[in-house]
């Protein structure tokens, strides 16, 4: 049986690799939290992997405070750059194969066409700049080393923009939503399957870096809808322009990912992102 640890557990991703980890009887999946196991201290992993040998880890820790990490970018740079590094060094001196998650964050959104893996890297915040770092060293170092690159995560667990906008309309909220940010949601459970069944396909290795999301390209406005709609709720939603909501980080205006790697590579059907939000909200 393969023997996989998954760090970061009580995060959102790690929340949903847990949810359907039932499924995967062939993988022996052990959690730790961030308080049980800290990825920033390599003895504790060190010592961790001596007496518990894995096959894969897949590493669901991550710095996500994107405006914070504007002003304070030493604990993004310390989880989305050092962490991994580290990780990698151990995934390459004790032979296990490492499973990172990326973001679109690290393109800079000018390009009209989806990106796909290997366009160039332009990151225009130091969220993404912590993630980008954190992908070379991973790259840099271990030759194993898989790394997923999604976008607007959501799910029924952690926080999320569909759990906020949903709080939001249940009270009666009138809101004003972004409608010029463009990109792919993606939901956790959806990208946890994926996951799980790259790992098991024999060609999985054909690549280090895929993208994954569901299908259909939308933006906040169009997502904040979807949610009213799907759950009957009339409260008023307004479009409204980045530059009349200013943030501390900017956000790349057109972050779409391109996803037929994986797709070709596990021959995977992606379902809309509308459909996965009904799930969710069901769920919910």
């Amino acid at each position: 049986m393969t023997r996989v640890l998954v760090t970061g557990a009580g995060g959102q991703l790690g929340q949903c690799f847990n949810q359907v980890a039932a499924d995967y009887p062939h993988f022996s999946l052990v959690f730790k939290t961030k308080h049980e196991l800290d990825i920033t201290q390599t003895e504790s992993l060190q010592s961790f992997l001596k007496y518990h040998p894995i096959d894969i880890l897949i590493n669901c820790a991550a710095y996500t405070a994107v405006d914070t990490a504007e002003t304070s970018p030493s604990q993004a740079l310390l989880l989305n750059h050092s962490a991994v590094s580290n990780l990698a060094q151990l995934a390459h001196s004790s032979g296990f194969k490492l499973v990172h998650f990326s973001t679109d964050y690290v393109f800079s959104g000018t390009q009209k066409t989806p990106y796909r893996e290997d366009d160039p890297t332009a990151p225009i915040n130091r969220y993404g700049q912590s993630k980008r770092l954190g992908e070379e060293a991973l790259f840099q170092v271990s030759a194993s080393a898989i790394c997923i690159r999604t976008s607007w995560l959501f799910s029924p667990f952690g926080n999320n923009f569909v759990k906020t906008i949903l709080g939001r309309l249940a009270e009666g909220q009138a809101l004003k939503v972004v409608d010029d940010q463009w990109a792919r949601p993606t939901y956790g459970i959806d990208l946890a399957h994926a996951v799980l069944g790259l790992l098991n396909h024999p060609k999985a290795d054909q690549h280090h870096c895929y993208h994954f999301a569901n299908s259909g390209v939308t933006n906040w406005y169009g997502l904040a809808q979807a949610i009213a709609r799907q759950r009957g709720l009339e409260t008023t939603i307004t479009p409204l322009p980045s530059d009349q909501y200013p943030t501390a980080a900017r956000r790349p205006t057109h972050s779409v990912l391109d996803t037929q790697r994986i797709e070709n590579t596990c021959n995977l059907v992606l379902r809309s992102w509308e459909e996965a939000l009904k799930d969710c909200l069901h769920y919910l």
